[in-house]
């Protein structure tokens, strides 16, 4: 019975690690998203202020469309950081602040 609970204690911690490597994985993603977007004016701070600020002042209608679409995988957009980084290359708008109020 430990042997079965060592094991499932060890299968957590696998389970755990594999999560914080793809937290990881898709920070980089949106960080070098961010760096794309901005470009020459990227900086760390700059990208979590623009996020945080949209965020705030953005209207609830606008939030749970983001929301919607970030559940749907970003397929509407194409935009979605979890999408391939090439595909949202691609397609993007020429102006980032024309998908913040759609």
């Amino acid at each position: 019975m430990k042997d079965h609970i060592s094991k499932i204690d060890q299968r957590i911690l696998q389970l755990k690690k594999m999560k914080e490597k793809i937290q990881t994985q898709q920070s980089l993603i949106f960080f070098k998203e961010s760096q794309r977007i901005l470009g020459d004016k990227f900086s760390p701070e700059l990208a979590a202020h623009i996020l945080s600020h949209t965020w705030k002042s953005s209207s609830d209608h606008q939030k749970k469309e983001w929301e919607k679409t970030c559940a749907q995988g970003g397929e509407e957009t194409n935009s979605s950081f979890r999408t391939s980084p090439q595909g949202s290359r691609e397609k993007a708008p020429q102006n980032p602040t024309e998908n913040i109020q759609s």
